[in-house]
């Protein structure tokens, strides 16, 4: 159980962040612009973010609604996205996905080579600095770099994780593991709804909780054995 804990949630808890770029790239709604004159018809239909981020804006002021549901305290606030065209905020998912796929063929032969335990350990540690990092980063530079970063290492999770797993139980129950590992990945996006819409409509909360995570699973990993399959295999 301990096994199965330690290598779901970890596993699960650095996935919190490409699953949820969705939330965390929505733009929020505006209220209350203030345009220069000639005043428009229909100012209210008329505050919009179009307006806003027109070339040749004719809005002097306006103020986010925290008090819609689609408001989010995300990393449009963070990063000053509100104004960036939708192609930047697509490059986070872009930057990830390239991340991963320059990695798909060579690690699962690392972690047959050397160590599952070392090199999950090691993405899960690396994951958890990308992480720390987030909360330091003011520039979509810098956010990029770090999804590109955190899909390098996506590999250690999402094939070797679930390999070491399977390696780690019993051959019985491989497949009912197997499905409660995948499940736990899945719960992911609709405990965010339920955060968004009754907790908080800020996202760092949940940063922290995956950052928390993160840290509980690498000290666990310490107390996993290696697979037994791949030592007698060596």
């Amino acid at each position: 159980m301990l096994s199965f804990l330690t290598l779901s949630i970890g596993s699960a808890s650095v996935d919190i962040i490409i699953l949820l770029l969705a939330f965390l790239t929505l733009k929020p709604q505006v209220t209350n612009c203030v345009f220069r004159d000639p005043q428009p018809d229909g100012m209210d239909a008329a505050c919009t973010l179009e307006s806003i981020c027109g070339a040749d804006s004719p809005v002097v002021h306006y103020e986010i609604d925290w008090t819609k549901e689609g408001s989010l305290h995300n990393w449009v606030e963070k990063f000053d996205l509100l104004c960036r065209p939708k192609v930047q905020s697509a490059s986070l998912g872009a930057c990830f996905f390239l991340g991963w796929v320059c990695t798909l063929w060579w690690v699962p032969r690392f972690s047959d080579m050397f160590s599952r335990k070392k090199i999950f350990g090691i993405g899960l540690f690396v994951n958890l600095l990308v992480y720390v990092a987030i909360l330091a980063a003011n520039k979509l530079e810098q956010i990029c770099f770090l999804i590109l970063v955190l899909g390098f290492f996506t590999t250690t999770r999402s094939s070797v994780s679930y390999v070491y797993l399977l390696e780690l139980v019993p051959k019985r129950i491989q497949s009912s593991y197997g499905g409660l590992f995948v499940m736990v990945s899945s719960l992911i996006i609709p405990i965010t709804v339920l955060y968004f819409w009754f907790v908080s409509n800020d996202w760092i909360y949940i940063h922290y909780f995956g950052i928390g995570c993160q840290v509980v699973c690498l000290v666990c990993l310490y107390f996993i054995p290696e697979s037994p399959r791949l030592l007698i295999e060596l």
